[in-house]
């Protein structure tokens, strides 16, 4: 299986380089790659994206354009020690929509993307063992929609709308 090259990413104003709102002398170009994703027996294609952070005069001597394809790969790394020692929360993993953080023992794991020049680079992934509190999470959040649903369909003023065409005619 084949994986699609790493690509350039142009922010919405067409920029390459986007500059650090901390400190403007350094910035990040935003990298993409589609990759296929087996799980059990069911293919996927999903999108990953990492940061190519650095000096903005050193971004800039890369001479990258948008759709630009450049050599390596984005991986995936979890582990249980932060990968930053600011912001820690900005790479906690969490599940889907649920909110909770995915973790081991208690611990929190941390997942972050990177952009790796090395083609052998594989992904780390750590298995959480707190699934039990993910699904009751899951099932609060279904319980939700169909509750926010009915309330919907129960606002719908149908009568209003039949008065409203008879009105037109």
């Amino acid at each position: 299986m084949q994986n699609k090259p790493v690509i350039v990413a142009a922010n919405k104003a067409g920029h390459v380089i986007n500059v650090s709102k901390k400190n403007e002398d350094y910035g990040f170009i935003k990298l993409t790659q589609d990759i296929i994703v087996v799980k059990d027996t069911f293919v996927d294609r999903k999108q990953r994206s990492a940061l190519l952070t650095g000096r903005i005069e050193v971004l800039q001597s890369m001479n990258l354009s948008g759709g630009d394809e450049i050599q390596g790969k984005i991986i995936v790394l979890e582990s249980l020690v932060p990968f930053a020692r600011v912001n820690q929360e900005r790479d906690l993993k969490i599940a889907g929509d649920t909110n909770i953080c995915c973790s081991i023992g208690g611990e929190p794991i941390f997942r972050k993307t990177f952009y790796v020049t090395d083609e052998n680079a594989k992904d780390e992934f750590i298995k959480h063992d707190n699934s039990d509190e993910i699904m009751t999470a899951k099932q609060d959040l279904l319980v939700m929609e169909k509750e926010a649903a009915i309330a919907a369909n129960a606002d719908f003023d149908n009568e209003g709308i039949i008065e409203e065409n008879e009105e037109l005619n």
